[in-house]
């Protein structure tokens, strides 16, 4: 089965700063998005194994296609979570997490 609510719900290694640094680390905006000046928010919905793997990663509101790809790739290259538990036991919990793309512009 897979959780929506658990007791304690999954966690990023290091927490939510070390989650935001590997996503500063690892976006790369995608060149074709950026010429059309593409930017939004991708939602991704994902569950994180009771081995505090990734899987069943999918764009559940999307931007564009490049953005939506990249998202994907990086939610995908994400490192294995604390997993989540009921009673104490690790379970499958559905995550869903914001990808931010903006451009700097000045």
């Amino acid at each position: 089965p897979i959780w929506k609510i658990v007791e304690t719900m999954p966690q990023f290694p290091g927490g939510q700063d070390s989650l935001n640094s590997f996503f500063a680390r690892t976006v790369k905006y995608p060149a074709e998005a950026q010429k059309n000046k593409k930017e939004g928010q991708v939602i991704v919905r994902f569950v994180v194994t009771r081995k505090g793997e990734i899987a069943y990663a999918k764009i559940e509101t999307g931007v564009s296609p490049e953005l939506d790809k990249e998202a994907l790739r990086v939610i995908n290259l994400m490192p294995r979570w604390i997993p989540g538990k009921q009673k104490k036991k690790p379970v499958n919990v559905m995550f869903t997490l914001p990808v931010n793309f903006y451009l700097n512009e000045k």
